[in-house]
């Protein structure tokens, strides 16, 4: 903890060294103009699931592992998300501790591909300061230029609790280097010419148990660069709609966009509310899915659900990050119809 506030501390400090810099930063990205412009900026995001397909099981994976393993079904997935008005899709970094095919690599494909623009989830559990700086400026030349800071979920909980979480930092401080990388400063306080132009989006959870701390931290990713923010799954409308008017009197507010999930069964909603981390599952929605009584049944219940939270946010949020569930483009863009 005490080498983690050091170099937090070392990196605010060059934070403050950008003010007096001239740099001036290219802001015109076509997600800066989606979310400046008020206009409703819309995600995917698809995520690792098991289907029955047939007589034949097989594991579904998301994107990025779907590019290698199954080319074809991947690239007409992500066609119908672009060919349906979707602004971005999601690559998550390792959620739940997982290990999967680098984001990064997945990044690039998907836009040389399929020309979409891909929101990169980046985490601090694997890489230190050091290999961060790298990655970003290596995805930044690549042409990626859409971050998502994230803390990242501990080794613990995944299928590989002995290894090391690095955690040089955390999503406040990987925020301030990204934006001294926008204002040409590196982690050592070096210049870099030209400066990057990266968006720094953070996640954010409306419905966290500890409110305060949450509501502090926010307010520091703000401080620290960030650009908009992409919400947990919201199950609780209302809870989201008083995390907005507390932040609503902070010095400076950002967009946010608000995660979705179409939920497809019961036992779903109980993954949700129980093993994912920051997700809060009411019991009336809970109680909801219970009383489906088929597969077709949960599909339709969850997406009911899911367009019923949309509806009722959708005039206070910037866009919304859906997920689509066992890779049902329908799914999502029933949510968003």
């Amino acid at each position: 903890m005490q080498v983690f506030n050091y170099i937090l501390s070392r990196i605010r400090n060059i934070g403050v060294l950008n003010e007096s810099l001239d740099t001036e930063i290219n802001i015109l990205g076509t997600d800066r103009e989606i979310l400046r412009d008020k206009r409703v900026a819309v995600g995917l995001e698809s995520d690792k699931i098991k289907s029955d397909l047939g007589d034949k099981k097989r594991e579904l994976d998301e994107l990025e592992r779907g590019i290698l393993r199954y080319p074809e079904n991947t690239t007409q997935l992500i066609k119908e998300f672009s060919d349906a008005g979707i602004d971005a899709i999601n690559i998550p970094d390792g959620p739940r501790a997982s290990a999967r095919i680098s984001p990064m690599i997945t990044s690039i494909a998907i836009q040389q591909q399929i020309g979409i623009e891909p929101i990169i989830h980046y985490c601090c559990r694997d890489r230190n300061l050091i290999g961060m700086q790298s990655d970003i400026l290596g995805g930044y030349a690549a042409g990626i230029t859409n971050f998502l800071v994230i803390t990242g979920d501990p080794p613990k909980i995944g299928d590989y609790p002995d290894v090391t979480g690095v955690f040089d930092v955390d999503a406040i401080g990987l925020t301030q280097v990204i934006n001294n990388l926008n204002h040409g400063i590196d982690i050592g306080g070096n210049p870099i010419n030209p400066p990057c132009s990266i968006l720094i989006g953070v996640g954010v959870n409306p419905g966290a148990i500890e409110m305060d701390r949450e509501l502090a931290r926010y307010e520091q990713k703000i401080q620290a660069g960030a650009e908009y923010a992409i919400t947990q799954p919201v199950f609780d409308p209302e809870a989201l709609l008083r995390f907005i008017d507390m932040t609503s009197k902070f010095e400076k507010t950002i967009p946010i966009i608000a995660g979705v999930w179409p939920l497809t069964s019961f036992k779903n909603a109980e993954f949700m509310k129980n093993e994912v981390p920051g997700v809060e599952v009411p019991d009336s929605i809970l109680e909801r899915m219970s009383k489906c009584t088929s597969r077709e049944d949960g599909f339709k219940v969850g997406c009911d659900i899911a367009r019923e939270i949309r509806e009722s946010i959708e005039d206070t949020v910037a866009g919304f990050q859906v997920s689509a569930p066992f890779g049902k483009v329908e799914l999502a863009i029933d949510v968003l119809a």
